[in-house]
């Protein structure tokens, strides 16, 4: 699990699950009465709130009395200053202790000079650990397959504690979604890719994808073991 006051990046491509993962995030945490924030650029209200139902996660998402909020912003015109006032606003007054961005693209390019945003985006970050607000970020990445990632053209990276990648693979000529941790400050932690599954109505953490090398690129290869040495063998 995500440690209390954390800051994450979920990076992947279209498709691989950052937002129902995003959603997963606030719907386990209004499960133990904390009030969550979903800050949506690309998806309105009433399609979030049909997502979760279809996927059983949270059935009062963005509903009058319920404890997660979504606050639905156009990327046209985004004012940057407006938009962290109102996750300020959500943390002080309503005392919101997870708040989700999806996704921070839209952030960035609201802004034309690189330190401005890691500026802002650092002095966020920093409000919302004071307040011990666990925070999560999403951002697409345009590589679908192959080795070259481009998680941010600034300094992103660097500001969250901890980066979680999503991405394809193609495994026996099926396309499959793989997860794993790419940065955890401060922890030694399991850097092996499992399998994501995501059929009609659920999404899960599946098993270990084993005997395979190559998977960051996408195209993995099966690891063929040597035969023992020195065994008996038969001769025809």
């Amino acid at each position: 699990g995500l440690i209390r006051s954390s800051s994450t990046l979920i990076v992947g491509s279209p498709g691989t699950g950052k937002t129902l993962l995003s959603l997963h995030f606030l719907a386990a945490g209004a499960q133990v009465g904390e009030r969550g924030l979903m800050i949506s650029f690309q998806e309105n209200r009433e399609q979030l709130q049909f997502r979760a139902k279809h996927f059983g996660i949270d059935q009062s998402l963005g509903r009058e009395g319920g404890l997660t909020e979504v606050l639905g912003l156009s990327p046209v015109e985004l004012n940057l200053d407006a938009a962290a006032d109102m996750i300020r606003e959500a943390v002080t007054t309503r005392k919101v202790k997870r708040v989700v961005i999806d996704s921070v693209a839209e952030l960035e390019s609201a802004v034309r000079d690189p330190e401005r945003f890691d500026d802002f985006l650092a002095s966020l970050v920093g409000f919302l650990r004071e307040n011990e607000v666990t925070t999560l970020m999403t951002r697409e990445i345009a590589q679908i397959f192959g080795t070259e990632l481009t998680i941010s053209s600034r300094g992103l990276s660097y500001i969250v504690d901890n980066i979680v990648l999503l991405r394809y693979i193609e495994l026996r000529a099926e396309i499959k979604r793989a997860i794993t941790v790419l940065k955890n400050r401060g922890s030694n932690h399991d850097k092996r890719l499992r399998e994501l599954v995501i059929d009609d109505n659920r999404m899960q953490i599946g098993d270990r994808f084993e005997n395979l090398s190559g998977l960051m690129t996408g195209q993995p290869q099966l690891i063929v073991e040597p035969p023992p040495s020195g065994g008996s063998r038969e001769h025809n």
